[in-house]
Formats: structure tokens, C-alpha cells, sequence
């Protein structure tokens, strides 16, 4: 996962190869890496030759029809929307030895209700670990995380899409049934007294999977066997589920096709179109930039600025995410 400045080094690198009489084979779901350095793509579709094109010649837009199988929009349009009351206020949070000697923090950053705020920045700078602190999944040094309900009174429900759905965000050898129901299994209208109700459950999660669009053999399949974007569209639905005030998604695309990709946008502007705020790490500053109304660039540590996504450019993000030089008021 590379900044901005190191891909384009990489791209220079593949192109001196190239020049010298190299064959160089490159292996990517990126569409601006394979117009930056390929003469020609192979398109693998289920395991199957697509179809081999001359890139030169050839629209993005049909590589992602040739990988998908389908049109895809691949210019996500941010929804417009007014910012209500602060739902996630993050005030002086610190994680002491994050990495070696290296702290997290400490961090303040507020986000309000209809609002995307995206973290940029190389891996490694403390973008995994601000997440899981804010989700709960880690326990701060110090500094406070309070998540308010979006009406802008009482406290507010996170949803979180972890950045390895492998380890954190499903349990694989389950079934479909049994991932989509791990937060909602206590709640009244799917268990009585203790005893579960098994019609309502299977009557959700059948809701769920039509909703959400999640190819599988039944209710009763393993996860493990599902592709990676049906994987990731269980994990959407049931954090989805109850309509949370905060999404905390982090690195929610990755290892995704364009199609899953489109998929997973149209969800988190629906979240945030509802009023939901959304904290929204990313090594992808395409997707930063197509989904965030705001930037916050992380770099050893810290958050170095915080940008209107109006005012960003990717050669400063780039800058700020490589020196980390200089600092805004959150």
C-alpha cells in the first residue's frame, strides 16, 4: 500500500524494466494502475480467460464490464447533504507503544451526522489502530470516544466493517445464517426468554440477503466458501442492520472487484444520505476522495491536517501523507 509519490517511483521503475527488454507480468484489480504501466490486460472472470485487450485502445469502462460481467459505474457521486448534530466526538485518544515506540495520538477529531470523514495515509501510521479504538475493539491509553444517536440526544450505536473480514469480521466456517446474526441474535423479536425463534431468524436473514444482493446457495452455506464482495456484502448487512448513527469502515473495498466496489459505495452514501456519520479509513485515495466530504491525513501517528474535500488534491494529500509536516485544527 503505497503513497501517491511511491506508486508513481514503482510506475517508473516498471517502465525502466519494460525499456530494458523485461517481460513484466502485473496483477491488480486497480484500473489506473493496469492505464498507467500495462500495454495489455488479461481479463480473468471465475476462474476463466475473458478476454486479453490492447489497453491503449480500450475504456476503462469496458475492462470493468469484462471483469464484472455487467456495466459499473466507476465514478462514485457524492451525495450532497446538510451535516447535523456531532455524532462521533474524539477527544485526546492515545495508544501508548503502538508500534515499537511509536504512540498513537493524541487525536481529536468530531463527526457530524450525514457526514464522511476519510483517513489517508500510508500503512502503518496509526490509521488500523485510530479504528479499532473508536469501534471498541481496543482499549485507549488515554482520551475519550463518545458516539451520540443522530437526533442529537442520547448515546449512539457503531457499526463497524473491519479491515480483515477474514479474522475480525466473520466467522468463516459458520453459515450465512450465523454471521448475519451475531449482533441481532439477543434482540426481542428473535429470541424469547432465552429460546431463539428460529422462522423470524431465517425470515430475516432471507430479507437480508435479497436486500443486499449476497450470492449463495442457501441460508445454511458457510462463508468460507463465499467469494470476497458476497463476504463483505454479509458483514455490510449485518453491521447495516438497526440503522447504526456511526460506520466506522475500514478499508471496506479491499481485495474487492468494480462491481463489489460500486456496491459497497452505494451503501455508505445511503448511510450517510439517512443522516449516519461514517469514519472511513482507506489506503485507496481514489475512494477517499469519491466518498469524503472531509480529509484527515494521518502520519506516525498523528493526525498532520484535516482538509475540505473541496480544497484537497492528491498531490497534497500525497505530500502530507509522506512528510506529515504540518498540522490543522480538527
Amino acid at each position: 500500500m503505497l503513497s501517491p509519490a511511491e506508486w508513481d517511483r514503482l510506475a517508473e521503475v516498471l517502465a525502466e524494466l519494460a525499456a530494458a527488454g523485461l517481460a513484466i507480468v502485473l496483477i491488480t484489480h486497480k484500473l489506473g494502475e493496469i492505464a498507467a504501466v500495462a500495454d495489455r490486460c488479461t481479463v480473468v472472470r471465475g476462474g476463466r480467460v475473458v478476454d486479453t485487450v490492447e489497453v491503449g485502445t480500450t475504456l476503462p469502462e469496458e475492462l470493468a464490464r469484462m471483469m464484472v460481467g455487467r456495466d459499473v459505474v466507476l465514478r462514485t457521486e457524492r451525495p450532497v447533504v446538510q451535516p447535523g448534530p456531532v455524532v462521533l466526538d474524539v477527544d485526546g485518544l492515545t495508544l501508548a507503544r503502538y508500534r515499537g515506540d511509536r504512540d498513537l495520538g493524541p487525536v481529536d477529531l468530531r463527526v457530524r451526522g450525514g457526514e464522511v470523514l476519510g483517513i489517508a495515509g500510508v500503512e502503518g501510521n496509526g490509521q488500523s489502530e485510530l479504528a479499532d479504538l473508536v469501534a471498541g475493539v481496543r482499549t485507549a491509553t488515554a482520551g475519550t470516544v463518545t458516539v451520540t444517536a443522530r437526533t442529537g440526544g442520547g448515546p449512539g450505536r457503531t457499526g463497524t466493517i473491519a479491515e480483515d473480514r477474514h479474522s475480525d469480521g466473520l466467522a468463516l466456517p459458520l453459515s450465512v445464517t450465523d454471521n448475519l446474526m451475531m449482533r441481532a441474535i439477543g434482540e426481542p423479536a428473535f429470541s424469547r426468554a432465552g429460546v431463539l425463534r428460529p422462522g423470524r431468524i431465517r425470515r430475516h436473514c432471507a430479507d437480508l440477503v435479497a436486500r443486499f444482493d449476497v450470492r449463495t446457495t442457501g441460508l445454511d452455506t458457510p462463508v468460507a466458501s463465499l467469494s470476497g464482495g458476497n463476504q463483505q456484502k454479509i458483514v455490510l448487512a449485518r453491521e447495516m442492520h438497526g440503522e447504526p448513527d456511526l460506520l466506522v469502515a475500514a478499508q471496506p473495498t479491499r481485495g474487492l472487484d468494480v462491481g463489489a466496489i460500486e456496491f459497497v459505495h452505494a451503501q455508505i452514501n445511503a448511510h450517510k444520505t439517512a443522516g449516519g456519520a461514517t469514519l472511513l479509513v482507506s489506503a485507496e485515495l481514489d475512494e477517499i476522495f469519491a466518498l469524503s466530504d472531509r480529509i484527515a491525513v494521518m502520519s506516525s501517528g498523528r493526525v498532520v491536517a484535516v482538509l475540505d474535500a473541496a480544497d484537497a488534491t492528491r498531490d497534497r494529500i500525497g505530500e502530507l501523507m509522506a512528510a506529515g509536516a504540518e498540522g490543522a485544527t480538527p
